[in-house]
């Protein structure tokens, strides 16, 4: 007889009639009550082996299990390639059809194509060209940050610059950058028209009496030879009493104010030097020679004698008496009005 370690059935066969397991080769004796006064004899423990069937099940579910990952992860694997392939060609589609900022959001989703960054740096940078050509410079400068070096954004950062400098008025910055990219783009037309801009700009100043911002932008256009920049040049020098040989206005006499220019205090005395008469007889000659001098047979009154804003006026007897006005007519023609006879001359250079 042997006890099944199992199921602990007691058997006379060689195989359990219960769980099927086979008599293990030690002999099995019943467990003996221990005597009194005596030692208990050893118990004996017996391995007993799984049967072969139980042990190819458990490594075919083994084998199972991961059979089932491995092919979970494929799956996983698989679908995260299609679902890219998918916004990949959605992302195509975008950027052939101008819609770069979907283009730009699709390429933003996809992580395992190599030649992706590439791509999105293309549509970023044709998406900040979109944004320049709209008048949006803040996010056209965004798109340029992403794009970084790709192919010519620093040349394109410049052209955002000059159109940024024209929309609003800073002249002198956009012409500089423009000069700087010339051929880029639309960059030799867009000069002309900022030329154009800048002059008109300077012309208004001028006639603002902004002398000195007038005269900045003058310089800037002088190398251009616009239109009558050097004449502008000229006389905003003259308000601003900077010119010194007031003849380089004699040749403008018609332009703007240059004959009201002529007769300002700084250059009065060069203009009207020289003998002034009319058919009569009557004249008036101021001298450079020896002092400044002023001799007329207009009338007869004599002494210390200045000019301001073209009325001359004369000290006689303790006091200030107005002679006479004087507007240039030309160059060669000035118009005098006597404040002491009341009479008005048209006398000529001679």
């Amino acid at each position: 007889m042997w006890k099944c370690r199992n199921c602990e059935t007691v058997n006379n066969g060689e195989v359990c009639v219960i769980c099927g397991a086979k008599k293990p080769e030690t002999d099995y004796r019943p467990e003996q009550e221990p005597v009194r006064g005596k030692e208990s004899p050893p118990v004996r423990h017996y391995e007993v082996k799984k049967p072969e069937s139980d042990r190819s099940r458990g490594g075919k579910k083994r084998i199972l299990k991961v059979l089932l990952v491995c092919i979970a992860f494929v799956l996983v694997v698989f679908s995260l390639i299609l679902a890219e392939e998918i916004v990949y060609h959605k992302a195509q589609s975008a950027a052939n059809s101008g819609d770069y900022e979907e283009a730009i959001r699709c390429y933003s989703l996809i992580k395992f194509r190599s030649n992706v960054p590439a791509r999105l740096k293309e549509a970023e940078y044709k998406q900040a060209e979109i944004e320049i050509d709209s008048g949006n410079y803040d996010k056209a400068l965004e798109m340029l940050d992403k794009a970084g070096d790709y192919k010519d954004s620093a040349k394109l950062r410049l052209y955002l610059n000059v159109r940024k400098g024209y929309d609003g008025g800073d002249f002198h910055d956009a012409l500089v950058n423009c000069e700087n990219i010339s051929g880029f783009r639309d960059t030799d037309v867009l000069k002309d028209q900022i030329i154009d801009d800048y002059y008109n700009a300077c012309v208004r100043m001028y006639h603002n009496s902004e002398y000195s911002d007038a005269l900045d932008g003058f310089f800037d256009l002088e190398k251009y030879k616009y239109k009558d920049t050097n004449k502008y040049m000229l006389l905003t020098q003259a308000h601003l009493k900077m010119l010194t040989d007031v003849s380089a206005l004699y040749d403008m006499f018609y332009f703007e104010d240059t004959k009201d220019v002529v007769l300002m205090e700084k250059y009065i005395i060069s203009f009207l030097a020289g003998r002034w008469s009319d058919a009569k007889g009557n004249y008036i000659e101021y001298n450079q020679k020896n002092g400044i001098t002023c001799r007329t047979n207009i009338h007869n009154e004599s002494g210390e004698w200045y000019i301001k804003n073209g009325i001359q006026y004369i000290k006689s007897g303790g006091r200030e008496v107005k002679q006479w006005e004087i507007k240039a007519n030309d160059f060669d023609e000035i118009e005098v009005y006597s404040f002491i006879n009341n009479t008005r001359y048209i006398l000529w250079r001679r």
